[in-house]
């Protein structure tokens, strides 16, 4: 799955998936990632593309 990192939250990034619902995910999953950046989860782990 494709996300969009809207904004960081402390210590949550706020994503937007490709069909348009956000979530929250704890920075320590991706913690090179920051706004604008595109995050892709797949077998259950992080990456910032």
């Amino acid at each position: 799955m494709r996300y969009t990192v809207l904004r960081v939250d402390g210590d949550y990034l706020v994503l937007k998936a490709e069909d348009g619902s956000e979530s929250l995910l704890a920075r320590a999953l991706c913690p090179e990632a920051d706004d604008g950046d595109t995050v892709i989860h797949e077998n259950f782990s992080y990456r910032v593309e």
